[in-house]
């Protein structure tokens, strides 16, 4: 059976997850599969014991994030929340990383990594990688990112506290890369890592500019937490 790749998502702790909301707005959650601890796409469809396959209860998209919005020029609040609808046994593959402090803030050419199943430059132009791919990119600093390109429609895309954006000479993340995690090392590259970062949006890949936006978490731990909270407490 074939399996649509949508975007990517972060587990924060054993029930829930979160993503962009742009990758969900327009998902029936009960036709939306996750899929923990894969590291190569056909482990999806062969059921690798390794590999835990999660039903959603229900999605939660940040209330300021203007959904239904066709030649997109505002990304804004590009976040939202996954509720599994079961426990996920968390184990050495499958583990949920950690919030960002809530005013830590990102410094100039500070060093992260993204991670995705987004298309891949090869010698025949752009594809959908078939494993998981990691990149180290640098963070962007706010001139460079307030230089915002500009929609198939040749409207520019809107900036806003709520973003950052990143990126390297050659490397970017890429179309299928949308939700998936930008991580900083909390003390030392050995980890563990923030979740700082949620791949939201970018020029398209093929012109090469190398810059992603990213929703910067840091500013919604407080709507996440609460948000998390209200749903748990009105189901006990």
């Amino acid at each position: 059976d074939h399996v649509q790749l949508q975007g990517g998502a972060s587990l924060i702790n054993d029930r829930w997850a979160v993503t962009a909301a742009h990758v969900v707005e327009d998902v029936q959650q009960n036709a939306l599969r996750m899929f923990g601890g894969l590291v190569h796409r056909e482990a999806m469809t062969n059921r690798f014991s390794n590999v835990a396959e999660m039903g959603i209860e229900r999605i939660i998209i940040h209330p300021h994030y203007n959904t239904g919005v066709r030649d997109r020029t505002n990304f804004d609040n590009d976040i939202a929340l996954i509720r599994l609808a079961s426990r996920v046994a968390l184990g050495p593959n499958i583990l949920p990383i950690c919030l960002p402090e809530g005013n830590r803030g990102l410094l100039d050419n500070e060093q992260g990594t993204v991670s995705g199943w987004g298309m891949t430059e090869g010698p025949q132009g752009f594809h959908q990688s078939s494993t998981l791919k990691y990149v180290d990119i640098g963070v962007y600093s706010l001139a460079q990112c307030q230089d915002t390109p500009y929609t198939k429609s040749k409207k520019r895309t809107v900036f806003t506290n709520n973003m950052f954006c990143a990126g390297a000479t050659g490397k970017d993340s890429c179309q299928k890369d949308s939700g998936g995690p930008f991580v900083l090392p909390v003390l030392s590259e050995e980890g563990p890592y923030y979740l700082t970062g949620i791949v939201s949006w970018g020029p398209p890949c093929r012109d090469r500019q190398y810059k992603g936006y990213y929703t910067k978490v840091e500013n919604y731990v407080d709507w996440i937490k609460t948000t998390i909270d209200a749903v748990e407490t009105s189901i006990i």
